[in-house]
């Protein structure tokens, strides 16, 4: 019997310390470059209420300033290599946004970040450096520092991935179309050397929009190796799913809070060359939306998974159970002075166990113009 290549001895010892289980409740804030999902160029921080697309032009300067103060408790029990985790912190990136011209904008700055309890330093201090193109209207090409806010399965990316790394590197490109929409994106975690094999991930995300139905299509290709380290680690893992909702406005005719119903169902599959493996699931989902008021939104949701052997690398590795339950709920409350609170909450059953998840957001933005002589 011949032993195992040292590669793979490393790559399955990864993926095993890698499984602490992160739970299915995605921050429903849109418009955000850290938090949430979204398409596009978001601006992160408004002048004057403005979005990055309607901003004065003759405004070529400004200094814009998010704050994200996080919370979140994943609460996982006898799920024998799944541990629950608690992120608290702060993530704040602080960067200067110039409009050289009509359709290109140039930022650079600081991603600061501290998780409570660390008093010695910041946890996360990288640079920021990010190049927007508009190509045309709606549709951008951003290079540097991309936007970690990709709309994809929590099965194959997990959410809190920004709260270990709030900046990923590489090329982007974004649609946001009214009836189409993409994010593709190449992230370059790890450069290569002698004693690093070099980290990469592809994804995709698109989405077409037609009378009440959504139809996505999602793609995750993450890749380990190289050719100039000594680590003989060959790894790659591709996730894939396909699928539609469809939802009606229809309570609106009959309660002013409803705002949407909807339900989806999408089908998973992946490949793992570590483990030599395929594996597939299907995802059903029913939620509704609510409006209690123009500054409160509430999302109620109920969610089954089915798999079969299903792994993705980087995605919620609960989904590697056969069968996972979520039901679930998010707030948004908009508060004076630009400020938004999210609450939310998530019971999950696997295996007959219950577990649970926390979330809390505080979101604070802002931009200052910056007078230039021009």
């Amino acid at each position: 019997m011949t032993s195992p290549r040292p590669g793979v001895l490393i790559a399955l010892a990864a993926i095993i310390v890698g499984l602490v289980a992160h739970a299915q409740e995605r921050s429903l804030i849109e418009d955000s470059t850290i938090l949430g999902e979204n398409f596009g160029y978001p601006a992160g921080a408004h002048l004057d209420g403005t979005s990055s697309d309607d901003r004065p032009a003759d405004q070529h300067l400004d200094f814009a300033v998010e704050t994200v103060l996080f919370f979140k408790n994943l609460e996982i029990v006898n799920q024998n290599s799944l541990d629950g985790e608690t992120y608290f912190g702060v993530i704040a990136p602080l960067r200067l946004r110039y409009r050289a011209a009509e359709a290109f904008t140039i930022e650079g700055g600081v991603i600061l970040g501290q998780n409570f309890g660390d008093r010695s330093s910041f946890d996360t201090v990288q640079p920021l450096v990010r190049l927007a193109y508009e190509l045309t209207e709606n549709v951008f090409l951003i290079g540097g520092t991309i936007l970690p806010t990709h709309t994809m399965n929590d099965a194959l990316l997990d959410d809190v991935r920004v709260f270990d790394d709030p900046a990923e590197q590489g090329i982007q490109f974004r649609v946001n179309g009214e009836f189409f929409k993409q994010d593709l994106w190449l992230n370059w975690r790890i450069r290569e050397n002698q004693r690093t094999a070099e980290e990469f991930e592809i994804g995709s995300s698109s989405r077409f929009l037609v009378e009440g139905w959504t139809f996505d299509a999602q793609l995750l290709w993450d890749h380990v190796g190289g050719q100039q380290n000594n680590t003989m680690r060959v790894e790659n893992n591709l996730a894939a799913d396909l699928g539609a909702s469809w939802g009606s406005g229809f309570g609106k005719h009959h309660s002013t809070w409803l705002d949407e119903v909807r339900g989806g169902l999408y089908g998973l599959v992946s490949y793992d060359d570590i483990t030599a493996s395929t594996g597939t699931g299907v995802d059903v989902f029913l939620r509704a939306d609510f409006s209690p008021t123009d500054k409160t939104f509430i999302r109620a949701e109920v969610a089954q998974f089915f798999g079969d052997g299903f792994v993705a690398r980087h995605g919620d590795p609960l989904y590697q159970f056969d069968s996972y339950t979520r039901v679930g709920a998010d707030s948004i409350v908009q508060l004076d002075g630009n400020v938004r609170l999210e609450v939310g909450g998530v019971l999950q059953l696997v295996d007959s166990e219950a577990n649970w998840s926390l979330q809390f957001n505080f979101v604070w933005n802002g931009a200052f113009p910056i007078p230039t002589a021009y």
